[in-house]
């Protein structure tokens, strides 16, 4: 970890969380160009039901998969 993000962890705190969801999470915001904002209204869409109907098969087994391998 190089200074900037030692001072940056220093200062938000040093946290320490277990669990593979919260850091897919992190990550996902972290390093991909999705904005927060975006990204809330993505969970406010997939809280809303219990059954979805997927356009794409291999990427709905996918990400079935992943979640799978985060619980």
């Amino acid at each position: 970890m190089n200074d900037a993000n030692k001072k940056i962890r220093k200062i938000s705190g040093k946290i320490n969380i277990y669990g593979s969801l919260t850091c897919f999470l992190y990550l996902l915001m972290r390093d991909t160009d999705i904005s927060l904002g975006q990204l809330e209204e993505l969970v406010r869409i997939a809280e809303k039901k219990k059954e979805y109907q997927y356009s794409n098969g291999w990427l709905a087994k996918y990400s079935q998969y992943i979640a799978k391998r985060l619980k």
